[in-house]
């Protein structure tokens, strides 16, 4: 009787552990912002909780993006001349959070930002596209 509920717990938990969900694929940010929003996009790959992977920015530079996931997402995008820290909850394709962001021109003017991100995952969010569609 042990030996058969040791199976079964065994084979409920494999169960439990194929269904968590991942970060893994590519995502739509959309930054909300005062008189509007706009987008980004960022493909992310999720190995045991840590996060990797790239940020496309509005001037074409790729950023490393790195970070964990746990009952939060926390998100790190490092680029040349800045970068940003955040904040969020998934659930359902849907990641909803706050982000801080700081920087220096080319002049080297400082800045900062912050506010809210809605991302979700891409239609095609595997890792390998959709078949080529």
């Amino acid at each position: 009787m042990k030996r058969i509920l040791a199976v079964v717990l065994f084979a409920l938990s494999a169960v439990a552990f194929a269904q968590t969900p991942t970060l893994t694929g590519k995502w739509t940010i959309e930054w909300m912002k005062p008189g509007g929003s706009k987008t980004n996009k960022v493909t992310l790959t999720e190995t045991n909780s840590l996060i990797t992977g790239t940020y496309a920015s509005d001037y074409g530079e790729v950023c490393k993006v790195s970070g964990r996931s746990a009952e939060r997402i926390t998100l790190r995008v490092e680029c040349a001349y800045w970068h940003m820290t955040m904040d969020g909850k998934f659930s359902d394709d849907e990641i909803d959070g706050t982000y801080t962001t700081s920087g220096e021109t080319p002049t080297n003017r400082h800045w900062e930002g912050a506010g809210e991100f809605d991302m979700t995952r891409d239609a095609c969010w595997l890792p390998e596209g959709c078949g080529g569609k």
